[in-house]
């Protein structure tokens, strides 16, 4: 397979540019928050790679600068990726200083093999590197979170193919050298190649997944409540439920956090597809909408399907029966959607008395208390234990 390396690194340069405008255009729109900002590092560190690229191939007299500058910058990209799932999965360390860190290890490396060496100088620790990154993310994508969404599941898949081709390229190398079976197939050209299908594949799927994260949202001037649900939005519910812990901290009054899990969705999504997800959702929604009582603060959180309400609790016992009723809510639907699906939904407690008035400390525990309703068949109750927040 003879392919033509300028006429391969034009054609990343362009793809990368368009991909990356693209994201960085929508980032710009919906203000993103962390994950947004990590992701919008990777593409210009995959943009700058490409221009540094291509000076390699189009300037002989500064090649060396341009492979160096352009290995840095590709090196740096996986790990950006992988620390804004991580921020995506609300992780507590998104370790985004490892990716400049490897990306000077790869400097170092190439200019450690000085000027006159050919295309391979610095590229077996630039392969490691690309590949700890692309495996880092393509784990993340498939666990909290984002585990949910098919579309980052079918990235984390098309990311194991990347690490493969990245572990292969530096083996193939070391127990041949650069003969013609490994740069027809592990050369520049080849590699560029693979880079183009990356890039077009992240893009589509990080924009679909920032549309479902952040709610549609067009450069922060939507209605804090869904135009449809009237519920508040994260962000929104985030900044009501901190004023009102703060107020509770002062009057020592107890409060508790209340995660709110649709089970199945995954399931739901596969048999029904996802306008009639959506359909389940507006369902659920509206019923929890006429659960809450009054005085409650309810809001979406950031993965379609859960729902978080902070609601004053003079005992647990109580807000035990509340989240009871609320479950009976949705099982009680009338076919949601005509199809006759019966709705159920995993439910958290934390209260200030267990886990403090903090407010992430309190989002932690009925998380953790989420999980473990789920791991117990789902459409249960659990109460996060004293000390978990911590």
């Amino acid at each position: 397979m003879n392919v033509d390396v300028g006429t391969v690194q034009l054609a990343a340069t362009v793809v990368t540019a368009v991909c990356g405008g693209l994201f960085l255009i929508d980032a710009f729109l919906r203000r993103p928050d962390l994950a947004g900002r990590y992701w919008a590092l990777m593409y210009v560190a995959a943009m700058l790679a490409s221009i540094a690229y291509s000076i390699w191939h189009l300037r002989s007299d500064v090649s060396w600068v341009g492979r160096a500058i352009g290995h840095a910058a590709a090196a740096a990209a996986p790990l950006y990726l992988w620390s804004g799932a991580r921020a995506a999965n609300r992780r507590p360390r998104t370790f985004g200083w490892l990716a400049p860190i490897a990306a000077v290890a790869v400097l170092g490396a190439v200019f450690a093999d000085g000027p006159e060496a050919d295309e391979w100088a610095g590229a077996i620790v630039l392969s490691i590197a690309v590949a700890a990154g692309a495996l880092l993310a393509a784990l993340e994508f498939r666990g909290g979170d984002l585990g949910g969404n098919p579309t980052a599941r079918s990235l984390s898949i098309f990311l194991l193919f990347a690490v493969g081709y990245s572990l292969l390229r530096p083996i193939a190398y070391l127990i041949r050298g650069p003969d013609e079976f490994v740069v027809t197939w592990f050369g520049s050209a080849t590699t560029g190649l693979g880079y183009i299908a990356v890039v077009i594949v992240t893009t589509v799927t990080i924009v679909q997944m920032q549309s479902v994260r952040l709610d549609g949202s067009i450069g922060g001037r939507a209605d804090r409540r869904s135009l449809t649900t009237e519920m508040l939005d994260e962000a929104s519910f985030e900044a009501l439920a901190r004023d009102q812990l703060d107020r509770g901290t002062y009057h020592r009054v107890q409060l508790v956090l209340m995660d709110i899990e649709i089970d199945d969705r995954e399931t739901l999504q596969q048999a029904y597809g996802r306008g009639s997800v959506e359909v389940f959702l507006a369902e659920s929604t509206a019923s929890l909408r006429r659960s809450a009582p009054p005085g409650a603060v309810i809001g979406h959180a950031s993965t379609p399907g859960e729902y978080r309400m902070l609601l004053p609790g003079p005992s647990i016992e109580a807000v035990v029966e509340r989240a009871r009723a609320i479950q009976a809510g949705l099982r009680d639907l009338d076919e949601p959607g005509e199809v006759g699906v019966t709705l159920t939904a995993s439910i958290g407690l934390a209260g200030t008395d267990a886990a403090g008035y903090d407010y992430d400390e309190l989002v932690a525990a009925a998380r953790r208390a989420v999980t473990e309703a789920q791991a117990e068949g789902g459409d249960e109750v659990v109460v996060a234990a004293r000390g978990e927040g911590a």
